[in-house]
């Protein structure tokens, strides 16, 4: 349907125009789509019409006017009809088309074959020759620093090929997630810190032959925390003396918000006159609401491959929603041009929104870098 024609089929419209340039007679239409309803109430500019609806004028639906008969002309001391001529249009009459022949009908899935033959097709899937396998060390506080961290006999492990910490990769200050650019948000990420944010937050990244020698590479390193106070409240954490979660002074604010207050942003959308509107109204219902905290969980778990190919190009394959965004955001964190990053994104296991953030490529991406492999 077309607002354009008062809602009339658009065949129906071009058919009903072509009728009168012949000059043939047009039935009015027969139901009008809102004949004898009220238009909804729209209070006129600086008044107010009591909230009663203002009824649809006759004339919106009534059917286009005969054209009145030509004028008389003028010649001379005598009156003469004037002469009219009526150019018929061309009508030319479509061939009848041939049956559809994707429309309306069924299609196989694209890749249906593949998921049930079990071929790889998903970031996890596959394997190459010299794999490594990369593990993290997580935070167990939500709120500390790192006084000290030995990595030594992690590294002296047969089969560790790499350990990283904030020691040993370069501090580049981005944010994780990148729907845009410039990014709608604040720079307050490194990929690993000397202070640790939440529970499970970074603190260091091994890079081993297998699962088994990563995982015990991890048991190995040494962290000595100073634990800090959290704040696990929002109205808490921004009150004056709260604990300051970002500190660093590289932190890049965005917008209205206020890192000594530990707000990231501040937001505010108004529609029309708030407070008229308040007063207006005939009932105001105000509340708090709390609900419990809410995380997607898709059948694939985060998932991500690094290697250098042939032409010397970083090769990321990620089990990731934005690869360009990926691509766009490792280079300023690995420090290399945009044309060395390859983001290959497979068939993803669901992701929901949460794999559009930088996860693990840029930890894979370090001990890429690292190991060479």
């Amino acid at each position: 349907l077309c607002r354009c024609t008062g809602y009339v089929k658009p065949v129906e419209a071009v058919l009903r125009a072509a009728a009168r340039l012949r000059g043939e007679t047009v039935p009015p239409l027969s139901s009008p789509p809102m004949r004898g309803k009220a238009l909804p109430f729209i209070p006129p500019i600086g008044g107010e019409r009591g909230g009663e609806a203002i009824p649809a004028p006759p004339e919106l639906f009534a059917p286009p006017a005969e054209p009145p008969p030509p004028p008389e002309l003028a010649v001379g001391r005598s009156l003469q009809p004037a002469t009219t001529v009526t150019v018929m249009p061309k009508v030319i009459v479509a061939p009848q088309s041939e049956p559809l022949r994707v429309v309306g009908k069924p299609e196989p899935k694209v890749d249906a074959l593949k998921l049930v033959q079990g071929k790889p097709a998903f970031a996890a899937d596959v394997e190459m020759r010299g794999l490594l396998i990369g593990k993290i060390l997580h935070s167990p506080h939500a709120h500390a620093r790192i006084k000290r961290i030995d990595t030594s006999r992690a590294r002296a492990l047969p089969g560790v090929h790499a350990v990283l910490t904030y020691e040993d990769v370069p501090r580049v200050i981005h944010s994780t997630a990148g729907q845009s650019d410039p990014i709608p948000g604040p720079l307050d990420t490194v990929s690993f810190d000397n202070k640790v944010r939440y529970v499970g937050d970074r603190v260091a990244a091994v890079a081993a032959e297998t699962e088994e020698v990563a995982e015990e590479a991890l048991r190995l390193i040494e962290v000595e925390y100073e634990v800090l106070p959290a704040v696990l409240d929002p109205r808490e954490a921004t009150r004056p003396g709260a604990p300051v979660i970002h500190d660093e002074p590289d932190y890049v604010p965005f917008d209205h918000c206020e890192p000594e207050r530990n707000i990231a942003a501040r937001i505010r959308i108004d529609l029309g006159d708030v407070d008229e509107g308040m007063k207006r109204a005939d009932r105001v219902f105000e509340g708090e609401y709390v609900v419990q905290r809410v995380q997607a969980t898709p059948i694939e778990p985060y998932a991500c491959l690094t290697y250098w190919d042939e032409d010397d190009r970083l090769v990321i394959r990620s089990s990731t929603q934005v690869p360009f965004h990926i691509r766009r955001m490792l280079a300023k964190v690995a420090g290399l041009p945009v044309k060395r990053i390859r983001v290959i994104k497979p068939r993803i296991g669901g992701g929901f929104g949460n794999k559009q953030e930088v996860y693990l490529e840029d930890i894979c991406a370090h001990l890429t870098i690292a190991t060479g492999r």
